[in-house]
């Protein structure tokens, strides 16, 4: 169509908008654009691993090009955006249409900008100004992708608007990004309600001085942390950084510290070595290994959590099979088994055998008797080939088995409930899926092991892969038949296995000819424009 005829068309469609909702009291039309608009889940943020094994957040725009390095690496281009409305799109159908959505709150409490050669950053800026405008009392939920912007003039009116209006609504912050000269601000300015702050630069986009992406408030010592904030995660932060931020700021109640660097004086170290420390209100923390350091040994051996609930360990495939870092993993993994429910490792890659050579670990595993969730993130299909044949060869420990400890009773990880594999790199084809579906039905059916099961997920980003297998088939029907539930989230989205085995099994008998582009995909994360 021409440029006339698309605007024809455009204003035929507002029109009929209009006639179908004229008569709809404005209470009700404000319902239906919360519905419509409902706030960004930051929880459900489409994630990827960086190939130095830390947190990647990814959000995608229609016209984004499939050249990503971290998608290159799982051979397929980003995940299509499910559809979402801006509330900004609202006011552009009526006047009464913009008075009500300009007049809901709800509709401008959470936004993602990113910045870059194709956006119009000084538009950008206007729509971050009107949702702090129109967002009232209401908590702002803020995430500012810096990275590709490099104009100064922009920074500093990005800086002016974040440090002058923002900070005083803001809830959520995350930051990718931020340049090094918004150090003093971010020490002089205050966040009175930030309760989540996420800053820091990725790998992904090249290897870059560790000074940029932390808040020179973070680098100082001590450390400068909001008395609000209860959720604090870091990028490229420094060990010394992070084992101060646990001693001065005991009010956090979630710490993840990725890609750490070891730049520590060596006092700063014996400090922690000559002493344990406790913290008693962190209930969720994060580590990443540092190989050779003693910062490991610092964290992990000297680290007291009485009230630690989630543990996430990343780094692991920097580890070998002869360093001390397994034993300082073994003491803390023991010393906090009365409190720990969900267990994620990270980085494991190929590293099977790391755990293997280790009975302390192993014995470790055993005596986690409250952890119910699993999580194996960042690794290879190799890793998850050997995983399943690792936890039944270990779970009846003899004599031999163990040199340093006596036999434990029980099992690895008796009231394991949940497991999820995250960021699996591209499967090389579909058995392993299959496999380990079929093993954990075959412990569930034959062995009675881990018999309160009741979940397992799959996420990974690349090819889709083929349902029409009969092994397919027959592992979810065997895992469905002992209660657990099955999801695997391709993209991003959740993929609904049973319909999928249903529409397979009626193909296999003649009955239906639906191949597999129609097949549905369910449950899309929202991911904002």
């Amino acid at each position: 169509m021409s440029g006339t005829e698309i605007v024809v068309e455009s204003k035929r469609k507002i029109n009929a908008v209009n006639a179908g909702t004229r008569q709809l009291p404005n209470e009700i039309l404000a319902k239906i654009f919360k519905y419509a608009c409902p706030a960004i889940d930051f929880d459900k943020r489409i994630v990827c691993r960086g190939t130095s094994d830390c947190l990647v957040d990814y959000w995608f725009d229609d016209d984004q090009p499939t050249t990503d390095r971290e998608f290159r690496a799982y051979g397929s281009g980003p995940p299509k955006k499910p559809a979402r409305f801006s509330p900004t799109y609202l006011g552009a159908v009526s006047s009464r249409w913009r008075h009500i959505a300009w007049s809901t709150p709800q509709l401008w409490t959470s936004k993602v900008v990113k910045f870059d050669k194709k956006t119009d950053a000084a538009r950008q800026l206007d729509i971050l100004r009107l949702y702090c405008t129109n967002v009232g009392t209401m908590p702002l939920e803020i995430e500012l992708d810096l990275r590709p912007l490099k104009r100064k003039e922009i920074l500093q009116a990005v800086s002016e608007l974040l440090f002058t209006h923002l900070c005083q609504k803001l809830h959520l912050l995350r930051i990718r990004g931020a340049p090094n000269a918004w150090t003093p601000l971010f020490s002089n300015v205050a966040f009175p309600y930030l309760q989540e702050l996420s800053i820091g630069w990725e790998w992904s986009y090249g290897p870059l001085p560790f000074s940029f992406g932390i808040p020179g408030a973070i680098l100082q010592q001590p450390p400068i942390i909001p008395l609000s904030i209860r959720i604090l995660h870091l990028h490229h932060v420094r060990a010394s950084v992070c084992a101060n931020i646990l001693l001065l700021s005991p009010w956090i109640e979630e710490l993840y510290c990725y890609s750490c660097k070891d730049d520590a004086e060596e006092d700063e170290e014996e400090v922690w070595l000559k002493a344990r420390h406790t913290n008693l209100n962190l209930k969720k923390f994060g580590w990443h290994f540092l190989p050779n350091s003693d910062w490991n040994e610092a964290i992990l051996a000297y680290l007291v959590l009485p009230n630690l609930e989630s543990f996430m360990l990343s780094g692991l495939h920097t580890i070998s099979s002869d360093e001390e870092a397994l034993e300082f993993l073994y003491e803390f993994l023991m010393s906090h088994s009365s409190s720990l429910k969900t267990l994620e490792l990270s980085g494991l890659i190929d590293r099977i055998q790391v755990w293997r050579d280790s009975d302390r670990i192993i014995h470790a595993m055993s005596c986690l008797p409250r952890v119910e969730t699993l999580r194996i993130t960042s690794c290879s299909e190799d890793f998850i080939r050997s995983f399943i044949p690792f936890l039944e060869e270990n779970v009846d420990f003899g004599p031999a088995r163990l040199t340093r400890e006596a036999k434990p009773e029980g099992i690895i990880l008796p009231r394991l409930r949940e497991v999820v594999f995250k960021h699996v790199l591209r499967p090389c084809d579909d058995y392993s899926l299959y496999y380990i579906a079929g093993e954990f039905a075959t412990m569930l059916e034959e062995r009675k092991k881990f018999s309160n099961m009741t979940y397992m997920r799959w996420e990974w980003s690349g090819h889709g892969i083929y349902w029409d297998d009969d092994d397919a088939v027959a592992s979810f029907k065997r895992l469905a038949d002992q209660g657990v539930k099955v999801e695997v989230v391709e993209n991003g989205k959740v993929l609904d296995l049973f319909r999928i085995a249903n529409l397979h099994t009626a193909a296999s008998d003649g009955s239906d000819e639906d191949d597999d582009d129609d097949i549905p995909e369910v449950d899309s994360f929202e991911i904002e424009d």
